[in-house]
This record gives C-alpha cells, sequence and structure tokens, in this order.
C-alpha cells in the first residue's frame, strides 16, 4: 500500500543522494578483462529506478536489453579491438572508444530499422482512424462531441484537432525561422523555414500516431521513442544540406547539425507526449471515463507542461550541464547529467553531416535489426 510505496521512495532517494549528490557510495562496479588483443568490459549499476523499469517493462523487454549487451560488450568491442580499432592510454580507455566512436551505431541501425518496421507496419490502422474520425465528423455535422455516440466513445471533433494543429504551425515556424535567422541563409531562410514546419508536422504527426498507437496498446515502454529520434534526426542531417547547400556561412555545417537536431527535438516531443496522453486514454477507457473530457484537460496539462519543462531543464543545466556540454569552464565534468540518447542522435548527426560517419556499423546494425524483425515476425 502507500507505506510500501513511500518507504521504497524514500530507500530509492538515500541511495541516489549518496551516490550522485553526495558521492559517498559508488553507482556502479565495471571491470576490463583483455585476452591477447581484444577487450572485454563488464560491470552493473545500482540504480534502484532500473529494477522498478525491468519490473515494469517485463523479462521479455529486459532479456532484450542483456541481448544488446552481450552483443555490444560480449562480440564486438572484444572483436574491434582485437582488429586494432580504438585508440587509449588503457584498455578501459580502448573499449570506451571502440563502443563510442562505432559500436553504438550498430545499435542505432537495429533501432532505426526497428523504428521503421514499427511505423510500416501500423500505418494502415493510424489512417484508419482517421479516416473514421473524419467520416464521423462529417455525420454529426455539429462539430460537437456527438451525442448520438456512447458516452465512452465521445472524443473531441477531429476539426478542432486540425484547426489547434493549423494554428500551431505559426509558432513552430516562429521557433524555426527565431533559430535560424543568425545563419546568413538570405533568401534561403523562408524555404527552410517552411520546409522545415511542413516535415515537422506531417512526419511528426505519423511518428506521434505510431507512438501513441503501441502505447496505447502495449505500454508507453515500447514505443521507439529512441527509434524516431534517430531516424529524424538522419533524414534532416541528410536534407538540409540538399535544401541550402553552403548558404548558411562559414558556420554552416554546425548549423545544419543544430537544426537537425532541433526538428528531431520538436518530432520527438510530439512523439512523448502522444505516449504519454495516449496511456492516460487507456486508463481513462479501462475506468469508463468520458474521452472528450480527459482530452480536453490533457491539453491543459500539455500547455502546462510546455511552461514548466524548459526552464526546468534550463535551470538544470546551468547547474549541473550535461556530458559532452558543459555550460562554464572549470566545471566538474563528473557531475555533468548523462544523456546517451541525446549524445548519440548529435553523434549520428554531426557524422552524416561531416561525412565521417561510420556507415558500415549503422549498415551492419541495419542488417542485424531486419533479421531480428524477421525472426519476431
Amino acid at each position: 500500500g502507500l507505506r510500501d510505496l513511500l518507504a521504497a521512495a524514500a530507500g530509492a532517494g538515500a541511495i541516489g543522494l549518496a551516490t550522485t549528490g553526495f558521492r559517498v557510495l559508488a553507482d556502479g562496479v565495471h571491470g576490463t578483462l583483455a585476452a591477447g588483443g581484444a577487450v572485454f568490459r563488464v560491470g552493473t549499476g545500482f540504480s534502484l529506478a532500473l529494477v522498478g523499469v525491468g519490473y515494469l517493462v517485463g523479462i521479455g523487454a529486459c532479456l532484450a536489453l542483456l541481448t544488446g549487451v552481450a552483443i555490444a560488450w560480449g562480440v564486438a568491442v572484444p572483436l574491434l579491438t582485437a582488429l586494432g580499432q580504438g585508440e587509449g592510454a588503457t584498455h578501459a580507455e580502448m573499449a570506451e572508444a571502440v563502443w563510442s566512436g562505432q559500436v553504438r551505431l550498430i545499435g542505432a541501425g537495429i533501432i532505426a530499422v526497428g523504428g521503421l518496421w514499427t511505423v510500416g507496419s501500423l500505418a494502415r490502422p493510424v489512417l484508419g482512424s482517421v479516416a473514421t474520425a473524419l467520416a464521423s465528423a462529417r455525420k454529426d455535422g455539429s462539430g460537437l462531441p456527438g451525442r448520438d455516440h456512447p458516452r465512452g466513445e465521445r472524443d473531441l471533433p477531429i476539426t478542432w484537432v486540425g484547426g489547434a494543429l493549423l494554428a500551431l504551425t505559426v509558432p513552430l515556424a516562429w521557433l524555426f525561422a527565431n533559430f535560424a535567422s543568425g545563419a546568413e541563409l538570405g533568401g534561403s531562410l523562408p524555404v527552410l523555414v517552411v520546409a522545415a514546419t511542413v516535415f515537422a508536422v506531417l512526419f511528426g504527426f505519423l511518428m506521434a500516431a505510431t507512438c501513441g498507437y503501441l502505447a496505447g496498446l502495449l505500454g508507453s515502454s515500447s514505443s521507439p521513442i529512441s527509434g524516431i529520434g534517430i531516424l529524424t534526426a538522419m533524414a534532416a542531417a541528410v536534407l538540409l544540406p540538399l535544401l541550402i547547400g553552403r548558404s548558411a556561412g562559414p558556420e554552416g555545417d554546425r548549423f545544419v547539425i543544430a537544426m537537425a537536431l532541433l526538428v528531431a527535438a520538436v518530432i520527438v516531443t510530439m512523439a512523448s507526449i502522444a505516449n504519454d496522453n495516449l496511456q492516460d486514454l487507456k486508463t481513462g477507457q479501462l475506468v469508463d471515463a468520458t474521452p472528450w473530457r480527459q482530452q480536453a484537460v490533457l491539453v491543459v496539462g500539455v500547455a502546462v507542461g510546455a511552461a514548466v519543462v524548459a526552464p526546468l531543464l534550463s535551470l538544470l543545466y546551468e547547474a549541473y550541464g550535461f556530458v559532452g556540454s558543459l555550460p562554464r569552464e572549470g566545471m566538474d565534468a563528473a557531475n555533468a547529467m548523462p544523456a546517451p540518447q541525446a549524445a548519440l542522435t548529435s553523434q549520428i548527426a554531426a557524422g552524416i553531416v561531416h561525412g565521417t560517419l561510420p556507415w558500415r556499423m549503422v549498415l551492419v546494425g541495419a542488417g542485424l535489426g531486419a533479421v531480428l524483425v524477421a525472426v519476431e515476425a
């Protein structure tokens, strides 16, 4: 009951404070072993949050993660280090360099293929749902939540949703225009803003629908958010140079990377909100709630979240920084907050723009992902 929840929260908070706050306890144990030229690394963390996540997602998802760890640190890293890849003064540094520079791109390829497969397999039911909603709106005519429908099937009219979507393209276009205003794009600026806005709206709608569908069906832990972010960053990093060429000035590559990450952030935010909202709507269906009332309150919740999350993240960044990006000189990098998915997405976008991305690793991951999808299917 409540006592168990409070005790678990207090215990987890105390351990978290001791490890990441006061640093009187280690947050994990890691060991490196070299056999010939091959380097192996094993380790574990002491995060009770991950214990809770494992309990929630179930044995299947945990075994999938364990399989990924075995492939990365038990096969790929030892093989590449044995072939002379990786630089570092110690075996641990060599293994870390190989993992961060090459092996995790195999994971990116797997995630990208999984995301594509998920989107493709769910395209028909998603489009069918939209068609059903449009047909219902035409039949009702009033534009209000239909009284002729059972209470548990009354949604906000799709026409209202479409109108809100069109209205939100204005601040979205302003965001892109404001971000790109210092890039010396000249006449390419309006083209870029329109293209980025259209891409974010259309691709974001499809990704949000896919992630939301899976979250409602299987839970948010089964949603392919990571794949969505990687796919979006890759697409944006490939298309943006074709769109603006060299018109962004001497800092053009840096701008393209930043713009690609901004577009990816917008679309991932859409998909994340869809995850949460569809999970809430599923819960509402289980307790016989009225959907349109839930949806109205969820709109308020999204607005409040948008007003609160950005300043909070800015505050955390100024206080601690993120791994690889510290706001001020002289800060302790050991206190920086990890952001592994963001770092991977940034690495992929930068590699595409600079032409240094090891595509072989990505393609190996894509091939492995295709095999895993075929086995599961």
